[in-house]
């Protein structure tokens, strides 16, 4: 696999899908014609390349999982403290805040990594 690409993968449960399908389809075609793919695989793959928006959600998915998984990250502490209204970590702590242009630029970053620009 190419170093300058990362492969996030999901598991959802297969009836959640079908719950989206039946709300988003408009008639019995429209949701047979899915389901008869949806019984015949139990992976799906997509490349994000041209797909901005698409892109940018996986990167959160992606960062996501990375904070999850490893609950003694640094930003992971922060964001815990943030959403339960605490202050963020003294300037002694090994946390760096990013803001403005240069959060702008990071997740720029991280998202180029998912995207074939080269």
């Amino acid at each position: 696999m190419n170093k300058d690409k990362l492969k996030v993968s999901f598991e959802i449960d297969r009836y959640k899908v079908i719950g989206m399908l039946s709300r988003n389809c408009e008639n019995a075609e429209e949701y047979n014609e899915i389901m008869d793919i949806l019984e015949g695989k139990n992976e799906f793959v997509r490349d994000v390349n041209g797909s901005e928006e698409l892109a940018s959600r996986i990167c959160n998915y992606a960062l996501d999982s990375i904070l999850v998984e490893n609950p003694d990250l640094a930003l992971r502490k922060r964001l815990d403290k943030e959403q339960k209204g605490e202050d963020a970590p003294d300037g002694n702590s090994n946390v760096i805040e990013i803001k403005g242009d240069d959060a702008k630029k990071l997740v720029e970053t991280l998202c180029g990594i998912l995207r074939k620009d080269k």
